[in-house]
């Protein structure tokens, strides 16, 4: 699980899972508006997985946009282009 969490009043904001056979997150990034997160996982494809943050909630989790491989090179970092 993820957890995304409000710096002032330290109260959970929004939570999302990770695909079924993932592993832990190995990078985070946000986009620059903050409705996006995407993480990177440590399976042994080393996926990405895209969450909409300002989608309607599915059994109280931030919904998953898209999984992609990327041939089985590990995830060190991960960054959203600003204009996209």
């Amino acid at each position: 699980m993820i957890f995304v969490w409000g710096s002032k009043e330290a109260n959970r904001l929004d939570f999302m899972t990770l695909p079924r056979g993932s592993r832990s997150v190995s990078a985070l990034a946000f986009n620059a508006n903050c409705t996006m997160v995407a993480a990177g996982d440590m399976t042994d494809d080393y996926k990405l997985h895209i969450f909409d943050l300002q989608a309607p909630k599915v059994k109280g989790k931030a919904p998953l946009l898209c999984t992609g491989k990327l041939d089985r090179k590990k995830i060190s970092m991960v960054r959203f282009y600003p204009n996209n």
